[in-house]
């Protein structure tokens, strides 16, 4: 189906027609979200360190286009954006740490 679609500035998510479907019953366990990571240094952004970063979180299904292609976050107010699976029936993390090898953390 392609989802999820974005219409009129609102992200819509579709899935397949399920007969007598009561939307008060219904429970959602997957659902996807753009994460953000700014301030996250160049060399982080291939897909294998994005992975493992955003693993806590979920699973990546796709990066935007400025991710995968490194372009234009060469300032600081850039960002790493992926697209990511979360589990509804997992517990939800604050947040992710990073340190590279020198020992800064992001």
């Amino acid at each position: 189906m392609g989802s999820p679609w974005k219409i009129v500035g609102q992200q819509i998510v579709m899935t397949d027609w399920v007969p007598k479907f009561d939307p008060t019953k219904a429970h959602i366990a997957e659902l996807p979200l753009w994460v953000m990571l700014p301030g996250l240094p160049l060399e982080y952004w291939d897909p294998v360190d994005l992975h493992a970063i955003l693993a806590p979180i979920g699973t990546i299904l796709r990066m935007d286009e400025v991710t995968q292609s490194k372009g234009r976050a060469n300032n600081k107010s850039m960002f790493a954006r992926a697209l990511v699976e979360l589990d509804f029936d997992k517990e939800p993390i604050e947040g992710v740490c990073i340190r590279s090898l020198e020992g800064e953390r992001f």
